[in-house]
């Protein structure tokens, strides 16, 4: 399937292939149900396919082939029961449907500095998708390969919009996605480490609390002229459940693949993340 997308002045940008990605696993039985969430029992027990082609623990290795990848939320028994005992995990996937990443939240500051007050720290506490947030992607050596940071930001203050820093393993900084203030719709722009503008990120013209569940983002250019990148979360029939599918241009380089993965997880976690 393809998308063609539009900019602002009417030109015609060209279109990103975003064929869904071959998963390895069939579905089985016991996922008739479109609503019923994945779910797992602790970080550790996570499985991946056969090792993929690309070196664990760097994030450059990774991505410098893939041409998409895809990001789904994994739900444990306890947030559907209310009680959420382990911070947001999504599996990462690439095109060929290999589970090359597991994403985690790391708490363990806060969780600590709740401690220290004798106060109970809960995920899904009042500030919701206000609240700070580190993101550890770990490849399949259990390696921390990139690390996403979501500093405490709101949308309806300027000055203090939502915003992620990517980091690599070594704690360099590749770059970070901000959330530019609008009336109405979804704006974000995408900065290298020196904070040179690398691309724009456009959603739907809606208010946030109106997001679909199923959704288009287009990634263009500074200049808006061309599309380098599409950004869909979609139902999938493989996995029964929702994803969000991030479709690279052949020649987007590996740097900005890191950011926009980052800027995947920050869409994420302010429109579609399940409590």
């Amino acid at each position: 399937m393809y998308y063609l997308g539009e900019d602002d002045d009417g030109l015609s940008l060209p279109p990103i292939h975003v064929d869904p990605p071959i998963i390895s696993v069939q579905p089985t039985s016991n996922r008739a149900s479109r609503h019923q969430a994945s779910t797992t029992t602790s970080s550790n027990d996570w499985i991946s396919t056969l090792p993929t082609r690309f070196g664990f623990g760097s994030q450059r290795h990774f991505l410098s082939q893939a041409d998409q990848v895809e990001i789904q939320q994994i739900v444990e028994l306890s947030s559907l029961l209310g009680k959420r005992q382990n911070g947001a995990q999504y599996r990462v996937k690439v095109d060929n449907g290999d589970t090359t990443f597991l994403a985690v939240e790391d708490h363990s500051q806060q969780a600590a500095a709740a401690a220290e007050n004798n106060r109970r720290w809960t995920f899904t506490s009042s500030w919701g998708s206000c609240r700070e947030l580190r993101l550890n992607l770990l490849d399949l050596s259990g390696e921390t390969a990139l690390v996403v940071r979501k500093t405490l930001g709101c949308a309806c203050l300027p000055g203090f919009l939502h915003k992620v820093q990517v980091e690599s393993s070594d704690r360099r900084r590749l770059g970070s996605v901000e959330q530019n203030f609008t009336l109405l719709g979804v704006s974000f722009t995408v900065y290298d480490e020196t904070r040179q503008a690398l691309c724009h990120i456009d959603g739907p013209s809606i208010y946030s609390c109106c997001m679909s569940t199923e959704t288009q983002f287009q990634i263009v250019s500074v200049d808006r002229s061309r599309q380098i990148a599409s950004l869909i979360r979609h139902w999938n029939d493989v996995l029964v459940d929702y994803s969000i599918l991030l479709t690279y241009t052949p020649e987007t380089e590996a740097k900005l693949k890191s950011l926009l993965l980052g800027a995947a997880f920050l869409l994420e976690f302010l429109y579609f993340e399940r409590q």
